[in-house]
């Protein structure tokens, strides 16, 4: 890991396609200076779609969690990624688990944190993280596959207390379903065998929503149908 080689206190996190502002290095240091009882520290961001900037990354819907960070994280990688964090708990924790893909840094995250550690934030967008949708639709599966592999293992850390515990389980169940409501899109433009009997199973399942019990009851009555909607949504992004 290179953060073995490296001297300073914090490691900062800079992907390929990303872009830091010039202030962010000194708002980091600043923040870190200020609050030597944060481990981890992250800023807010611009999220760039296709050469355009849509947002920034905290919003309504993607918000930074203060008040209860141990419970949160476990239902949620709500720190963004491109983070300063100190080398040597870093180091200690045994780093990134490279078994895991596309979310090895919240696997990272929930170690630190179930060992104490406080994520900070400062409120300004001080990079630019930049997406491609189709690559991000493409991604979507990895990503879900990830979450859970992550919960999976981190339900074996013997650091969880029963409220812990309880989150973890209801949000791996949230994404192994958001799993199956993706595999049944997929079975549908595959034309897959036994979608009818998936769509019907969702429609009759356990915590689906009602958007994905309506979809699971489409595809159970009428697959040819969704499958032309499906298709001509693909047509159109």
């Amino acid at each position: 890991m290179a953060a073995a080689a490296a001297s300073g206190d914090f490691v900062v996190i800079l992907d390929a396609d990303d872009v830091f502002m010039p202030t962010r290095l000194e708002a980091l240091a600043a923040a870190a200076a200020a609050r030597p009882d944060l481990d981890i520290l992250t800023t807010d961001a611009f999220l760039e779609a296709n050469g355009k900037i849509v947002r920034r990354c905290y919003d309504a819907g993607w918000t930074f969690e203060v008040a209860n960070q141990r419970r949160e994280l476990l239902r949620r990688n709500f720190v963004f990624g491109l983070v300063a964090v100190r080398r040597e708990l870093l180091l200690q924790s045994g780093g990134f688990d490279e078994d895991i893909l596309w979310t090895t840094d919240w696997e990272c995250w929930i170690r630190l944190v179930l060992a104490g550690s406080r994520i900070g934030c400062v409120d300004e967008p001080l990079a630019l993280y930049r997406v491609r949708e189709r690559s991000l639709s493409a991604q979507r599966d990895s990503m879900l596959r990830g979450k859970i592999a992550t919960l999976e293992k981190t339900r074996l850390d013997p650091r969880l207390d029963p409220g812990d515990q309880d989150v973890l389980e209801h949000a791996l169940a949230a994404y192994r379903r958001e799993l199956r409501v993706m595999g049944l899109e997929a079975g549908l433009r595959e034309s897959q065998p036994g979608v009818r009997r998936a769509g019907l199973a969702i429609a009759l399942g356990r915590g689906f929503g009602p958007v994905a019990r309506a979809r699971g009851t489409a595809t159970a009555f009428a697959p040819s149908m969704m499958r032309r909607r499906g298709r001509q949504r693909d047509r159109e992004t």
